[in-house]
């Protein structure tokens, strides 16, 4: 099963009741964070 940036930003809209726009930028920030903490070499913990 994949799960792409489009369908967490769905889910994001569809139970908190977000705008489209901010939904997408929740996720992209998200998804950034993520990435700035990678190449950064940070401890990175998802869970959950």
């Amino acid at each position: 099963m994949s799960i792409t940036k489009k369908d967490l930003s769905s889910e994001l809209k569809k139970e908190l009741k977000l705008s489209v726009e901010l939904s997408d930028s929740l996720v992209d920030e998200f998804f950034a964070s993520v990435k700035s903490a990678l190449k950064s070499h940070e401890y990175l913990k998802l869970s959950g």
